[in-house]
């Protein structure tokens, strides 16, 4: 008896393979918040504007890295970086995060919109509670605000 194989090759036509690029501008790229010899009950607001300059949409994330200024150290920076207060809000939108900017971490959660190529106005305030009392005097720290983006 005889054995018979049968192959088949489908063709599928139209396929396509293509890169895209997420990537944000952020300007200005200087302090926007400063409270340099600030007192408690001090504040200051910034804005930041984040531009989607990739080929498609996507989600962005911020965050707050601080370090000390000498002569602090890094344990007194932490506790000034949790006692310091931060407000963070997309244009008229309310503040997607208040809070100490300590605990400013990849916020929000599932991240801020920003279809390409749009841009938007982020303004943070800072601010040092009018109850923090003496035990940040003399303290110093400087602060970034971190963008980082994915494919929506």
């Amino acid at each position: 008896m005889g054995t018979f194989t049968f192959y088949a090759s489908p063709t599928s036509s139209g396929n396509l393979l293509q890169d895209a690029t997420v990537s944000l501008a952020v300007s200005p790229t200087t302090a926007v918040v400063n409270l340099a010899n600030s007192l408690p009950g001090a504040s200051a607001s910034g804005t930041v504007n984040v531009a989607n300059t990739g080929t498609v949409d996507a989600y962005y994330f911020v965050s707050a890295d601080w370090s000390p200024v000498s002569p602090t150290t890094a344990y007194q920076a932490a506790v000034l970086a949790n006692k310091a207060q931060v407000s963070a809000a997309v244009e008229s939108s309310p503040a997607f995060y208040t809070g100490p900017l300590d605990g400013l971490r990849s916020l929000p959660s599932p991240g801020i919109f920003l279809p390409s190529p749009t841009s938007q106005n982020v303004t943070f305030t800072v601010s040092l509670p009018s109850g923090t009392g003496n035990v940040v005097q003399g303290m110093q720290l400087s602060f970034d605000f971190l963008f980082v983006a994915e494919q929506a």
